[in-house]
């Protein structure tokens, strides 16, 4: 999906981890402009300009679904 690196998604799951950017960082070996340069491109990638938006991009779809399987109870 989106084609995101290996490191793109090293750094997202760092941010849907509630992650700054600098744990991130140290726990990938990297320095902090460098994680800042793949979130860069990753919210290039996703069409979003932050870590706001790239979180409602990747939950408001199952927030969608959980809602519809709520209305049509099994």
């Amino acid at each position: 999906m989106h084609n995101l690196t290996v490191a793109e998604q090293r750094a997202l799951m760092g941010i849907v981890s509630g992650r700054s950017v600098l744990e991130i960082a140290a726990l990938a070996e990297r320095s902090p402009e460098t994680i800042r340069s793949q979130l860069k491109r990753l919210y290039a990638k996703t069409r979003t300009s932050g870590q706001v938006e790239l979180l409602h991009r990747i939950y408001d779809p199952m927030f969608r679904k959980d809602a519809r399987s709520d209305d049509n109870p099994a």
